[in-house]
């Protein structure tokens, strides 16, 4: 399997991606539609998309961890442009602008009326990886839970997770036992603190059904050193188990354990060496990785 690097930053191409969008979108969806414009209901024939809002630059300039729900209006004209786009609503603003200018590029068929083409306005809606975050945990207060479930686990199963909830089906709502529970997931070490969320929901019969969205954190498979020489490898592993980075085969990816690494391996060369430590990671599947330590600047102190 084909291995890919991940840098974490953002890039002056991004940057000029997005100029040369925003500056396309407006020579696209600027100006107005000649005659009335429809609404769907009023027209006899709908127009008819025959190539949809292509929206996969969004991954190319986001990644593909992006989540986003928009609501958008527009104008689609007789003429067979698309115009007067407007944001509804959005999840993310900062993704408004790539979606505008895709709905730009969209090639339809005019809407008809009594055997004419005219212009009809139409909403869209698009939804990639998100979720709508139901009611509040203040309507749910004291409404019987109907279900507690888990959604977005990979490698560990349902059945691996829930014994870290205290919350079951038959309880009344608690806002604090559920604000226990979530941290309880994070707190385990298996899970991305920013993409495991909790979503409260109406359930079938007057309750509340609770879902738990996890996002799994990879696990290490393997830690590989570059400009260490290897009868020194081993020892720089043992260090790092003593220092308690959690930086090891089995243990799950940590951010802030690679960058104490980095310290720890920095701090092990110090009494004799002047070294630079770098952690990068490889994804080798969708829940593993391989972390490389690259170490450099080897100058001895007189």
């Amino acid at each position: 399997m084909k291995r890919k690097t991940f840098l974490f930053t953002i890039t002056l191409a991004t940057f000029l991606l997005a100029s040369s969008i925003c500056s396309a979108q407006a020579s696209r969806t600027e100006g107005t539609c000649e005659g009335p414009v429809y609404r769907r209901k009023e027209v006899t024939t709908p127009a008819k998309i025959t190539r949809p809002a292509d929206l996969h630059q969004l991954f190319e300039v986001f990644g593909p961890g992006i989540q986003l729900g928009i609501a958008l209006e527009a104008v689609l004209c007789r003429s067979g442009r698309v115009v007067d786009i407007k944001v509804i609503e959005s999840s993310d603003h900062k993704m408004d602008q790539f979606v505008v200018a895709a709905l730009s590029e969209m090639i339809f068929t005019p809407a008809e009326m009594n055997l004419h083409s005219v212009s009809q306005r139409q909403r869209f809606e698009f939804s990639i990886n998100y979720r709508d975050p139901g009611i509040s945990s203040t309507i749910a207060e004291n409404r019987l839970i109907e279900d507690v479930d888990i959604m977005g686990n990979r490698r560990l199963s349902k059945d691996d997770i829930l014994p870290l909830i205290k919350t079951r089906p038959g309880e009344v709502f608690s806002s604090e036992k559920i604000k226990n529970d979530i941290d309880a997931v994070l707190a385990s070490g298996y899970f991305d603190k920013l993409g495991t969320r909790l979503f409260i929901e109406d359930g079938v019969r007057g309750g509340v059904r609770i879902v738990f969205e996890v996002q799994e954190l990879p696990l290490i498979t393997e830690i590989k050193f570059e400009g260490v020489k290897e009868s020194e490898q081993a020892e720089i592993r043992d260090e790092l188990l003593r220092q308690k980075t959690n930086v090891k085969p089995g243990a799950p990816l940590d951010l802030v354990g690679l960058k104490q690494a980095t310290r720890v391996i920095e701090q092990w060369f110090a009494h004799w060496l002047n070294v630079k430590a770098e952690a990068f990671v490889e994804n080798t599947s969708a829940t593993e990785v391989t972390v490389i330590f690259k170490i450099s600047g080897y100058n001895f102190r007189s």
